[in-house]
């Protein structure tokens, strides 16, 4: 059946042609709306990177550059000590990685750049410590603490009125009443004499305030020392113990990231080294001693006149060093790094 030349057929048509069409239009808007947004994130993006880049500081590479021309290939004292069987120490120095950067890392950034390696010291210690504080409670502030815990525990006002009136009360009415009279005895010209004191003379009694502990925080990133003796047995090795001591003095501080001598080393300086230090027991860390967090070196000493006495060879080379670093832990310790960690743990 038609009306006006128009078929059932052609409505069927135009009804789908207009359904089809609806949908495209509604793809492509959905389209052009995903389109939009992907260029705001890029845009956003590019200018957050823009932003980053503008106020980014320029780094200095030298100690990086240096400790990886000397200590990339490894530098060892004793020599001839490093086997398969060996244990030993190993120093890794690594970039300083900033808190911002990397909240949740370890202190240290991208690749090794190099590896020191020294016998194990005669004295492998490790220390830890807490802060706790130390409050000190009377017997009303006790009652006090207690109807608190009782309130935050859900008990009805009234249930702690009358715990209050029973506990507070009676015993603090005494307490401020020795007070009151202690007071009247020092203004006669004694001293000393205070509500406690008072019912202690009185009445062989005294107050009963108690000292409650507290933790009040870290007791700081751990420390250690480390102390090597080195006797040169040839030029080469004597080579080797200068650079290991460069190394060390390198990577304490820090470099400039200018060399402009008008401009007296820049604004800015590029942060010292880390160093991750570890015992090891052929060739594997040793699982049976403790481990450390990646560290930063807070003191170098090197003595060429360890015996007290001023010898060398021909050449000036002293013929002993000694070699004191003390090192300390970027980050603080967790009971949850030491059930984390295997063998002996941190």
């Amino acid at each position: 059946m038609s009306i006006a030349g128009i078929t059932d057929a052609d409505r069927k048509l135009f009804s789908t042609l207009s359904k089809e069409r609806e949908s495209q239009r509604a793809a492509e808007k959905e389209k052009t709306i995903l389109q939009n947004e992907q260029i705001a994130n890029a845009e956003a993006k590019a200018a957050r990177l823009n932003f980053r880049e503008s106020n980014r500081i320029e780094r200095s590479g030298k100690a990086k550059n240096f400790v990886t021309r000397t200590a990339g290939s490894t530098l060892k004292y004793p020599r001839d000590l490093f086997t398969n069987s060996t244990d030993y120490l190993s120093f890794d120095f690594y970039e300083f990685g900033p808190y911002l950067q990397n909240p949740s890392g370890s202190g240290i950034q991208g690749s090794k750049l190099g590896s020191i390696l020294t016998y194990m010291p005669s004295n492998v210690r490790t220390q830890y410590g807490a802060k706790w504080g130390e409050s000190t409670l009377s017997p009303s502030g006790r009652v006090v603490m207690n109807a608190l815990n009782q309130a935050a525990e859900g008990a009805s006002r009234d249930s702690v009125s009358g715990y209050l009136n029973k506990n507070l009360l009676d015993g603090a009415g005494k307490t401020v009443a020795a007070g009151l009279f202690a007071k009247a005895i020092n203004a006669t010209g004694s001293s000393g004499v205070n509500a406690n004191s008072l019912i202690g003379m009185s009445q062989g009694v005294g107050i009963n305030n108690t000292v409650e502990l507290f933790w009040s925080g870290h007791g700081g990133q751990r420390r250690t020392n480390i102390t090597i003796a080195m006797a040169p047995k040839s030029k080469s090795e004597a080579r080797e113990i200068e650079n290991i001591i460069k190394t060390f003095k390198v990577a304490m501080h820090p470099s400039k990231n200018s060399s402009s001598a008008a401009d007296v080393g820049g604004r800015f300086v590029s942060y010292p080294l880390a160093v991750q230090l570890r015992y090891m027991h052929k060739s594997r860390e040793n699982e049976r001693l403790n481990k450390f967090k990646p560290m930063v070196i807070e003191n170098v000493a090197a003595t060429y006149t360890p015996d007290n006495q001023y010898v060398v060879h021909d050449d000036g080379t002293p013929v002993s060093y000694v070699m004191q670093i003390n090192l300390k832990e970027i980050k603080l310790l967790y009971a949850d790094d030491i059930i984390g960690s295997q063998g002996a743990g941190f």
